[in-house]
């Protein structure tokens, strides 16, 4: 079977997360896709977010950016450059009509989002929402704002894993943002 390396990255921000309806795999994702050639997972996520929605890890250009928030012990070795854990590596089967059947192995990263000034917020376009704890937790139907196929509700809930890891993410980064935040 064909496996490709993938990221993705929860975006935790005022104790909810970021999620869009994905017009291609038609549920409701964070930020994500394939790493690149020289590229290790944290770097692919970093760009895949600002790519799919703007936000930059450049927490000294720009008013918001994200930063990474590790979930596991970060060990003091002063002869190598360590790059984060994920949280959990998941194993998805896909099928896409190029393709055909292959697998993501998908490294799964929980960001926090920081707004220096909260009179200017992001940026983001219309296909992403910021989903709350008790939505995930409750399954509850999202509105999909993006073109609908032919008989596709216009509600659905997100996927059980985005809806767990997102609850974990949520949890995650109230709990321990601040001792990783980059200024």
């Amino acid at each position: 079977m064909i496996r490709h390396q993938t990221a993705t990255g929860f975006i935790v921000h005022r104790e909810k997360t970021l999620l869009h309806y994905h017009p291609k795999v038609r549920e409701w994702l964070p930020p994500g896709g394939h790493i690149e050639k020289n590229e290790d997972p944290l770097e692919a996520i970093i760009r895949e977010i600002n790519e799919e929605t703007g936000l930059s890890s450049n927490y000294k250009k720009y008013n918001d950016f994200v930063f990474p928030v590790p979930t596991n012990e970060i060990l003091n070795i002063s002869n190598l450059e360590q790059v984060y854990a994920p949280f959990s590596i998941m194993l998805e089967n896909v099928y896409d009509k190029e393709i055909g059947e292959h697998q993501h192995i998908d490294h799964i990263y929980f960001f926090a989002l920081h707004i220096k000034n909260q009179t200017k917020k992001p940026k983001l376009t219309n296909i992403w929402k910021w989903v709350d704890i008790k939505q995930l937790e409750n399954s509850e139907p999202l509105k999909i704002n993006i073109p609908l196929m032919e008989n596709e509700l216009n509600f659905k809930a997100p996927p059980e894993d985005v809806k767990m890891l997102g609850i974990r993410a949520i949890e995650h980064i109230e709990y321990r943002s601040e001792s990783y935040f980059p200024l």
